[in-house]
């Protein structure tokens, strides 16, 4: 059973974007937020989610710090779609209010974050967004999307889909002085049957993964007898039914009962569950492995770092990471100690005994004689209880009379 482990928050409120895994990062270019202006022709905005450190980063502007468009950056969009080749993101396609669809290839190198548009030829798709795309060996393959122009049609109906594959085995792809042409080919009909046929077995399990059983075959084989490819750009008449939102206003009101709101309080609620300790523990236990390595980075760039304000900044975090530690730990000791006074409990019950349970102040003395064995353990009571008489002493002479509060 699938179930979330970790719940993340600080990265971008996006939809429509596109995102692309490489290695333990994750890449998210643009995307469409309420309240945004997309009438602007910024650049588009890179995030990077790192799944070792738990962490968002926004990568800043390409070639500036201003937020103006550069030509070989892609422009702020949705519903565009990104796909990693060897070291590359090639990032296609998409809208903005502004300057509409695009269908302009942009190239992303992971490596150097530089962006560049590689040289292109062929038949070039149309403009569009909403599209899906996918990557099998050198090509990149197109499907569907809405056309800026045509309103293109799903490629399952249309039965053709385009790809972009590397024409040679020279340069640098996705630097500005690469010699690489990259070449768009229409494919339809018993010409994508040709484009298939070269695919190894491995590429077509691929394809056949990524774009479903249905479209696949309705790409590779064309639709079937009963389905009906519609002319031109009009409505399909198979096309689901709209129902009209304007209802005639009857002459009696109609009364609608309101239910009264339930109030739902989470502490005295079955559907919060219970809370298990030792559950918790081992569910998230791989927690812990993610601290440590949080404060050997930290404990590195301590010992790096020159300016005091940043110096101080990260002494006060290891010190609250440690002092969480020692809590976590002290919680960990007092449930131990509970446990094994529940089994020796249990133990009792068993032989005739009636159970006993502890009150705070019990717990409490049982706290202390474990801090006092661990004390006279390691030979330091005499210098605990000298510094607790010094520490009293003190309270004393603060309480005698003729002594002014400050």
């Amino acid at each position: 059973m699938l179930r979330w482990a970790v719940h993340l928050e600080g990265g971008p409120r996006r939809v429509n974007h596109a995102a692309v895994a490489v290695g333990h990062k994750v890449y998210s270019f643009g995307g469409y937020c309420s309240g945004e202006d997309y009438e602007t022709l910024r650049q588009i905005d890179v995030h990077i989610f790192n799944a070792v450190s738990f962490r968002w980063t926004k990568l800043p502007p390409y070639g500036s710090d201003r937020r103006d468009h550069s030509p070989q950056v892609p422009y702020m969009r949705y519903g565009h779609t990104a796909v990693l080749l060897d070291d590359t993101i090639y990032v296609w396609g998409g809208r903005n209010d502004t300057e509409g669809a695009c269908n302009v290839l942009y190239a992303f190198d992971v490596n150097t974050h530089n962006w560049s548009t590689p040289k292109v030829h062929g038949s070039i798709p149309g403009a569009r967004d909403g599209h899906s795309a996918c990557a099998l060996g050198k090509c990149l393959f197109i499907f569907g999307g809405y056309e800026q122009l045509v309103g293109g049609n799903a490629p399952g109906r249309s039965g053709e889909i385009e790809t972009s594959e590397e024409d040679g085995e020279g340069g640098s792809r996705g630097s500005e002085d690469s010699e690489t042409v990259l070449h768009w080919l229409m494919v339809r009909g018993p010409a994508i049957q040709e484009e298939l046929s070269t695919l190894s077995f491995e590429q077509l399990q691929e394809l056949l993964r990524q774009s479903g059983l249905k479209v696949y075959n309705q790409v590779a084989y064309g639709p079937r007898k009963g389905d009906v490819t519609p002319k031109g750009n009009g409505p399909h008449k198979n096309r689901p039914i709209e129902m009209s939102t304007k209802q005639p206003v009857p002459y009696l009101r109609k009364v609608v009962p309101v239910q009264k709101r339930m109030v739902r309080d989470p502490r005295f609620d079955d559907l919060s569950g219970e809370f298990k300790p030792d559950i918790y523990e081992k569910t998230y236990s791989f927690l812990s492995d993610v601290r440590n390595k949080e404060k050997k980075v930290i404990k590195k760039k301590l010992g790096k770092v020159k300016n005091a304000k940043q110096k101080e900044k990260l002494e006060c975090l290891l010190q609250r990471m440690t002092q969480q530690d020692e809590v976590e730990k002290k919680n960990q000791q007092q449930r131990e100690r509970m446990m094994k006074f529940k089994q020796s409990q249990r133990a009792k019950v068993q032989q005739g005994s009636k159970p006993y349970f502890l009150k705070k102040s019990d717990q409490r003395k049982l706290e202390l004689t474990e801090k006092y064995l661990d004390l006279k353990k390691r030979g330091k009571v005499e210098r605990f209880l000298a510094s607790r008489r010094k520490r009293n002493a003190t309270k004393d002479r603060r309480n005698l009379p003729g002594k002014k509060s400050h």
